[in-house]
């Protein structure tokens, strides 16, 4: 009797199945709560706003499924949002123009206002999952977290006694992650740079640039 090749049908769909991380979510009001806002949710969310009209919002598509293809995982999901189908989501959001994209974790959000390319997806990505406050541990280490920012300017601690300066500099900073970059040091080197002849004594913040 012959073989019906059925069997090897099924297992090559299964095997090409796409996992949901690797998918563009389409978000809904049924299916945003759960997930999305939850304080206690480690996955961070790329979450596009768009109008199924909106020129900006069709060429940003393909990029955007490119992007969860290749980064998708529990760690970080996109997803999209109608909002000429999803009115309350779109007004509790503020969104007022397409696409608007927000940064979603822990039941914080982050709006992204920067470049919708390729590259520009990856790097705020990168830098959302990366810590928010960068240990600055030599000279060196503060040249990197300055070239990792488009505008070469990093806030910095100089660590010292007071774990209260210590936990209000780590809430701003995760507060600002998706906008500016912070770091902390405790190296006598760099505390000195960052002083600048100023005399300041540890704990205290400065800009570098």
């Amino acid at each position: 009797m012959p073989l019906r090749p059925l069997g090897m049908l099924s297992f090559v769909a299964t095997t090409l199945a796409v996992s949901p991380e690797k998918q563009v979510a389409v978000l809904t009001k049924a299916n945003w709560l759960p997930g999305l806002e939850a304080p206690d949710s480690k996955t961070l969310w790329f979450v596009k706003f768009y109008a199924p009209w909106c020129g900006h919002c069709k060429r940003m598509a393909p990029i955007l499924d490119e992007v969860a293809a290749d980064l998708g995982s529990e760690t970080i999901r996109f997803g999209k949002v109608d909002s000429t189908v999803e009115t309350q989501l779109s007004q509790r959001y503020g969104v007022h123009g397409y696409p608007t994209c927000y940064l979603l974790r822990g039941g914080k959000k982050w709006e992204w206002r920067g470049s919708r390319s390729k590259e520009g997806i990856e790097a705020i990505v990168a830098k959302m999952l990366a810590p928010p406050v960068a240990d600055v541990g030599s000279p060196a280490a503060l040249d990197a977290l300055l070239a990792a920012n488009a505008n070469g300017v990093a806030f910095v601690l100089a660590r010292g006694p007071g774990g209260a300066a210590h936990a209000a500099f780590e809430e701003a900073a995760v507060l600002q992650q998706h906008a500016l970059s912070f770091g902390a040091t405790e190296s006598a080197e760099v505390v000195a740079a960052l002083a600048a002849g100023g005399g300041a004594t540890p704990p205290f913040v400065a800009k570098a640039e």
